[in-house]
């Protein structure tokens, strides 16, 4: 079992692509900006995510979900799954956690507006779908044998999809089965908002 979920891993945590970021400082040497005690949001974005780790296959809400924990990074001490959220150009500007009992929260300053998180590359498809939820992405992207899914982290953020799509790519909403959702899913297809 051990083996086969290291395999697993090992196969489908490629499939993401992949999220520029800063490099941060080390931790003896001052933020390089002309007021050293001001840290940007970028440079503690960094910093938090170089701290995390692979996602253990046994958390909570991945046995709940059923899935593999693709993009997905971890935070040990407070246990969080770590997602990152990035611009049309894969810069990382923040990132959602979700802790052991599937509470969704943004880490404070992330730009979640237009931007999103990408799962395989859209560069090559003729499709790309899109979903508001991590898990449902994931689902999809694994269903639908890799098809590139763009995850919006909600439904007043499906409209992201036109900052990601290319001009003669189709866009396939899959949104939550709810008023919400669906109401969201049509007004980005009819007015791109």
């Amino acid at each position: 079992f051990v083996e086969a979920a290291r395999w697993i891993r090992r196969e489908l945590l490629i499939t993401h692509h992949p999220v520029r970021q800063k490099v941060p400082a080390p931790p003896n040497r001052p933020p390089e900006d002309n007021n050293t005690n001001q840290v940007s949001f970028e440079d503690q974005l960094a910093h938090y995510i170089a701290g995390c780790v692979p996602v253990p296959l046994t958390h909570p809400y991945l046995m709940e979900k059923k899935i593999p924990p693709l993009a997905a990074l971890f935070e040990p001490n407070l246990e969080f799954i770590v997602l990152p959220i990035h611009d049309r150009n894969f810069e990382l500007v923040g990132a959602e956690q979700i802790g052991r009992d599937g509470r969704k929260m943004c880490i404070e300053g992330s730009r979640k507006n237009g931007n999103g998180l990408m799962l395989g590359d859209a560069s090559r498809s003729p499709v790309l779908g899109v979903a508001e939820g991590w898990a449902t992405g994931v689902s999809i992207h694994i269903a639908l044998n890799g098809l590139p899914v763009l995850i919006t982290f909600g439904a007043a953020n499906l409209s992201a999809a036109q900052n990601f799509r290319r001009p003669d790519q189709h866009v396939w909403f899959f949104a939550d089965n709810d008023k919400v959702g669906i109401d969201a899913a049509l007004r980005a297809i009819v007015t791109g908002k």
